[in-house]
């Protein structure tokens, strides 16, 4: 289920986040954990998620990266924000554009958003958006997953 999604993701980067003065929260907030999907494809849509984070905002002191998984109108929403909402303009404009890359240092990395938004679209029928979220309406990402219909498809690992 997503829990352990989110576990898995924790351990991963966790020691790579620690370099950066970053850390990596999860708050689950919802009692249904499964959708229809391939846990690797929510695996890889997060890690290229916090990867991004991470890229971005390499620079700063410390901070704190937050996982929210939550319910909203029958779907699954899974935000992933930062605790000074520091998601730019720059990269809610990457979701749309394929070759992204962000430069860091002189040197540019691909970052896999549009993969991560097509994946979101096309094996969960869900959407993965940048919006406001929270109190100061700070911009996170945003992935809506549908729950599997009546007929019985769960979450396949």
């Amino acid at each position: 289920d997503v829990d352990d999604v989110v576990r898995t993701l924790i351990d991963l980067m966790a020691p790579q986040l620690k370099t950066c003065a970053l850390i990596l929260k999860a708050y689950i907030k919802t009692q249904k954990r499964r959708i229809f999907g391939f846990r690797s494809d929510l695996e890889e849509i997060l890690l290229n998620i916090v990867v991004t984070i991470k890229e971005r905002y390499h620079h700063q002191k410390e901070g704190i990266i937050e996982i929210i998984v939550d319910e909203d109108e029958g779907r699954m929403v899974i935000y992933v924000t930062t605790e000074n909402g520091q998601i730019s303009q720059e990269v809610a404009q990457s979701l749309n554009e394929p070759l992204f890359f962000i430069e860091r240092e002189g040197n540019k990395g691909g970052v896999g958003l549009h993969v991560a938004k097509q994946i979101v679209e096309n094996e969960f029928k869900g959407r993965l958006t940048i919006e406001p979220y929270g109190e100061k309406g700070e911009l996170s990402f945003r992935i809506a997953l549908p729950y599997p219909s009546s007929q019985g498809i769960t979450f396949v690992s």
